[in-house]
């Protein structure tokens, strides 16, 4: 894949931790940003697409009575574990 030049400023406290990482890896600063970025961004992207799916359902009405999920999680680890509340929603 081609790869692009991108500037990042920095504090000096993380250029340093990342010239460390970097001598402790044997990989170069650019590697180790690079593969800094790519994490953080399927993170956010991750985050972001659950965000999103989290309030289509709310939208649509699959949701659960906040009632029923605590019921449910205060009854773990107890002799009479409820299953898990289903949403009738489709």
């Amino acid at each position: 894949m081609a790869s692009t030049t991108l500037s990042i400023r920095v504090d000096e406290t993380a250029k340093k931790r990342l010239q460390a990482l970097s001598q402790a890896t044997g990989r170069s600063n650019s590697y180790l940003a690079a593969e800094a970025v790519e994490q953080f961004l399927n993170t956010q992207e991750w985050q972001v697409a659950a965000i999103k799916k989290g309030l289509d359902d709310a939208r649509a009405g699959r949701v659960l009575p906040q009632e029923d999920v605590m019921a449910w999680i205060s009854s773990w680890d107890t002799d009479h574990e409820l299953p898990m509340p289903q949403s009738n929603a489709q």
